[in-house]
């Protein structure tokens, strides 16, 4: 019998369940089905099922093994991520379906990194100390010298990288050292920029691969304040009313920009006058964040006064975000591996499957590629299997 024809009981209230967690309204569901409004109700009600072959569909849709809408309750609600960065300062309260996959998937990594790490016998708790807000500027710039001698950055190790695709990469893995996972996921940045997820073993980072290269270094640092502030309970937040986020900012542009780099940076040497465009950019490239970062920094350093700031402000708010041009052929699996989610859980993965502890099948699941890629990411983690 096919199964466009075998009714499938399934659960009503778990099925309304699946399409709320993922942002989809009533009628984005049944356009896609292209059936009525009051169909989906009824199954969604448990009035009505839907047949085997559509409730399939409705699993893909929702990213959901079709097995979960058979059981007799939802389970428990997931929770959105306490902290992340909007684009938009009117962006509505709401998260696409892309974002909200996006925040399961990176639960699901780390949950899976928890568990190796027990297996293994590793530590997986946060190594950094916890820091705390403070609206001093000088007060800042100490915590973000410290963290970057911590981080064992020298004065010049960025504005010598070649450019801001190895600036990402150094900075992912300084910070996974203090066992924070660093993940990249394709979600809008009209949704947001990048989210953080705190928890003392193996707290999260994600930033999106559809912002500027600049942009995820920036939120990258910026989430870091966050983790290292122990924060996780703010959604929504603008940096216009939230004390947390004035200081995440304020940290990655001192870590990112430090004061003792910039004094001696040849913008710091030019009058307001002469502070052109071209010339914002030339720095935007040494340091490898947006001009606006630099701007911010000359003027807490006191380089440029408030009235220039708010005119130059002013200038680049009114250029329309642009986001980068995909590739025309993309990077290799191995390497869109490692991008996604990191060198530190990709390694903990191998040596999980060295240790006897996850088969080659295991491997190629958790990373998502295919058995014959498993060598080559070994190898770009350092590795054999």
């Amino acid at each position: 019998m096919s199964t466009r024809s075998v009714i499938a009981p399934i659960t009503g209230s778990v099925l309304k369940w699946a399409r709320e967690t993922m942002g989809y309204s009533i009628d984005e569901i049944a356009r896609k089905l292209k059936i009525t409004i009051d169909t989906l109700a009824s199954w969604e009600s448990g009035q009505d099922y839907p047949t085997l072959a559509t409730a399939r569909k409705l699993a893909g849709f929702y990213k959901r093994p079709l097995a979960l809408f058979f059981m007799p309750n939802p389970p428990k609600t997931e929770q959105l991520p306490a902290v992340f960065r909007t684009l938009w300062k009117d962006k509505a309260e709401t998260l696409s379906p892309e974002s909200r996959l996006a925040i399961r998937r990176a639960k699901r990594l780390r949950k899976t990194a928890i568990d190796l790490a027990s297996v293994l016998g590793e530590n997986s708790k946060l190594q950094a100390e916890k820091i705390y807000i403070t609206t001093n500027y000088a007060r800042i710039e100490e915590i973000t010298s410290f963290e970057r001698s911590k981080l064992r950055i020298g004065e010049n190790d960025i504005i010598q990288m070649r450019d801001e695709y190895v600036a990402l990469r150094f900075w992912r893995d300084a910070l996974s050292e203090n066992n924070i996972l660093i993940f990249q996921f394709n979600f809008p940045v009209t949704d947001m920029r990048a989210f953080a997820l705190y928890y003392p073993e193996y707290p999260v980072i994600a930033f999106s691969s559809k912002d500027s290269m600049k942009a995820r270094i920036f939120s990258v640092l910026h989430e870091y304040a966050h983790v290292l502030l122990r924060k996780d309970d703010i959604l929504f937040i603008t940096p216009e009313n939230n004390k947390e986020e004035i200081f995440s900012n304020g940290f990655a542009g001192a870590i990112l920009v430090p004061k003792e780099v910039l004094n001696k940076d040849p913008i710091t040497q030019l009058p307001e006058s002469e502070l052109s465009d071209e010339v914002f950019q030339a720095a935007s490239r040494r340091f490898k964040v947006s001009r606006q970062v630099i701007l911010r920094r000359l003027l807490i350093l006191g380089v440029v006064t408030q009235k220039f700031f708010d005119k130059k402000s002013a200038e680049w708010e009114s250029t329309s975000y642009t986001p980068p041009k995909p590739s025309e052929w993309g990077p290799s699996v191995p390497v869109r591996c490692l991008s996604e989610k990191g060198a530190k859980f990709s390694s903990l993965v191998i040596r999980a499957f060295n240790a006897g502890a996850i088969n080659y099948g295991e491997v190629s699941e958790i990373l998502n590629v295919k058995v014959a890629h498993i060598p080559e990411i070994a190898a770009r983690v350092g590795a054999e299997v």
